[in-house]
């Protein structure tokens, strides 16, 4: 009796471990599939990306700002080019290759016109006064000499704002790129120089840094 009993304790055992051996040898559940993620919808059109590290000025950019970034930067060969625009024919020839001319050119173009008008104004009624009246009038001198005081200062004025202002320009539009994160562009200048010479004298010409 005592066999019988311990011969099927033995074979439950038995039995209970090839179960448990059984229950581990089976695969588990297999994952759930991953989850479907609709693609985002393209952009509009015309739609362009802010550039690294943008960061959005207080309160916007003013109506200048917004036209400064606009236009940009004025390039090396309309700088030149202005400059000699400016240099052989004026009357804001200059600004107008740089794209400047609504901001000083038409200054020039109307101020050299007006002086060379006076000058003009000035000699025909000399002429008439003098030549054919024999009357002659001071107020004609004064007239002639204002206009070719006015040739002269517009004139100077235009050569310095040709070569100067583009480089101005340029600065204000680096520095609003800047403050907006943009990275910064390769620097060039152009400027006008007179030194003496060693064995008197002097020589003038252009410079150009980059």
């Amino acid at each position: 009796m005592r066999t019988h009993l311990l011969v099927a304790l033995i074979t439950a055992a038995a039995l209970s471990v090839v179960a448990t051996e059984v229950a581990h040898a089976q695969p588990g559940a297999a994952p759930p599939p991953p989850p479907v993620y609709a693609p985002p919808p393209p952009p509009p059109p015309g739609y362009a990306p802010p550039p690294p590290h943008y960061q959005p000025m207080p309160g916007g950019l003013s109506a200048d700002d917004q036209r400064l970034l606009a236009r940009g930067e004025i390039s090396a060969g309309a700088h030149a080019g202005g400059g000699i625009a400016s240099l052989f024919f004026g009357f804001g020839l200059g600004q107008a290759v740089q794209g400047r001319w609504g901001d000083t050119g038409w200054i020039f173009t109307v101020g050299e016109t007006a002086s060379i008008v006076a000058i003009l104004v000035g000699i025909n009624n000399e002429i008439e006064d003098c030549g054919f009246n024999d009357d002659c009038d001071n107020d004609n001198d004064t007239l002639i000499v204002a206009g070719i005081v006015g040739i002269i200062g517009f004139r100077v004025w235009e050569l310095a704002d040709a070569f100067v202002g583009p480089s101005n320009h340029n600065r204000k539009v680096r520095e609003l790129r800047l403050r907006l994160g943009y990275p910064p562009t390769q620097y060039y200048g152009l400027a006008p120089y007179v030194a003496p010479t060693r064995h008197g004298g002097g020589v003038a010409g252009l410079t150009f840094r980059f």
